[in-house]
């Protein structure tokens, strides 16, 4: 559920952003971690990448939207991008491409499989571990136990 405004703390990405967009608090703050002086902090705010068609190359603004609507020369690129789409075809129909792939699947699978194993293993050990333990510490509980149970015994043949 999110926080009312009144509620927002420091520790709150949107508060820390924009206490930050000081830059008296900001200068200190970094001061404080590199452990050095500052001479000067300018702040700017955050950025999203927007592009211009107008501002870039016709090229560039091909590739952009190619990779961006993944449209196909049927679809009406031209150019570079039908350059791409054809490297990319010829790349399919490498066999030896595809056997490298495939390859590259089998020792990704392989470290994968390896990694889940080794995780599996420790996390089994650390559960005997954790059981060992918890073993260890009902056996005290219980020899208190018969401890006390002694000594109650003990006081009531004595009141007898």
């Amino acid at each position: 559920m999110a926080k009312k405004f009144e509620e927002l703390q420091l520790k709150d990405n949107f508060m820390f952003c924009a206490v930050m967009m000081d830059p008296a608090n900001c200068k200190e703050l970094l001061e404080t971690i590199l452990e050095m002086p500052i001479d000067r902090v300018t702040v700017e705010k955050e950025k999203t990448i927007v592009y211009n068609p107008e501002d870039i190359s016709p090229k560039l603004l091909e590739f952009l939207n190619y990779v961006k609507d993944h449209r196909t020369a049927e679809g009406g690129i031209t150019g570079y991008a039908v350059r791409l789409e054809e490297s990319i075809r010829k790349i399919k129909q490498d066999r030896e491409v595809r056997s490298r792939y495939m390859l590259y699947e089998e020792m990704m699978k392989k470290e994968h499989d390896a990694g889940f194993a080794e995780g599996f293993d420790k996390g089994r050990r650390e559960e005997q571990a954790n059981t060992e333990r918890e073993r260890k510490r009902a056996e005290k509980a219980e020899a208190k136990i018969a401890a006390l149970k002694e000594q109650l015994l003990k006081y009531q043949k004595e009141d007898s």
